[in-house]
């Protein structure tokens, strides 16, 4: 019973670092996308609109990067 509870608390966890990197990577394309909007804008308006949105994909970015060390998660696979 106890090895089932550590199972499934392994596999909870696991789970959640998968999660974690694909939040990462996606915010990574998100960054991406942003960036090459900005570059290609000449509206005024949507240039300020991209510095949010980059500035916003940045701060999230970092904050994953921290939680990703945090857990030991690499892209290769999940580090325990």
């Amino acid at each position: 019973m106890l090895l089932t509870k550590q199972r499934k608390a392994a596999a909870i966890q696991q789970q959640n670092r998968l999660t974690l990197l694909e939040d990462y990577y996606s915010t990574l394309r998100q960054l991406k996308r942003a960036r090459q909007l900005f570059e290609q804008t000449a509206d005024p308006e949507l240039v300020t609109a991209c510095v949010y949105e980059i500035n916003a994909l940045q701060e999230r970015y970092t904050h994953l990067l921290h939680r990703l060390r945090e857990e030991n998660v690499t892209a290769v696979g999940i580090v325990r």
